[in-house]
């Protein structure tokens, strides 16, 4: 998606941070850099809050664990072996470096990469996380 334009009603503009909150919650969808090296966060508008899925499916710690400890919680399981571990927090590392460039061809294959890895681990389908790792299957 790409923001074109926006508009804001002006009774918003002096409404206190919790207000706003209460009113349109939001939660932290991630983090970009620009080109000046400036951090930019982004979020996106909550609807309804579902339970966090249980591990294997999801962090051991919940939400606001991070990718690359779900990845080692599932290797220090037995679910990924130690050099599946490595590849995928590569992938993750590498998908984190490029992703401020939306044109490039690596970036778009990695994050169709990702997204079929992402499936198959909370579809629990381990056979088919090990030969896509493998790269048996696409």
């Amino acid at each position: 998606m790409r923001v074109v334009g926006a508009s804001i009603d002006d009774q918003y503009l002096f409404w206190d941070r919790e207000k706003i909150i209460q009113t349109y919650p939001t939660n932290f969808a991630d983090e970009v850099v620009d080109k000046n090296g400036a951090m930019h966060l982004r979020v996106s508008l909550l609807k309804d809050i579902y339970p966090c899925p249980q591990f294997p499916l999801g962090q051991k710690a919940g939400w606001g664990d991070s990718f690359d400890k779900w990845v080692r919680d599932l290797a220090d399981e037995k679910y990924l072996s130690r050099e599946e571990q490595k590849q995928i927090v590569g992938w993750h590392r590498c998908w984190q470096e490029i992703f401020p460039d939306l044109k490039t061809a690596e970036r778009a294959a990695l994050k169709k990469k990702l997204n079929e890895l992402c499936r198959l681990l909370v579809g629990e389908q381990w056979e088919k996380v090990h030969a896509f790792l493998q790269g048996l299957v696409e």
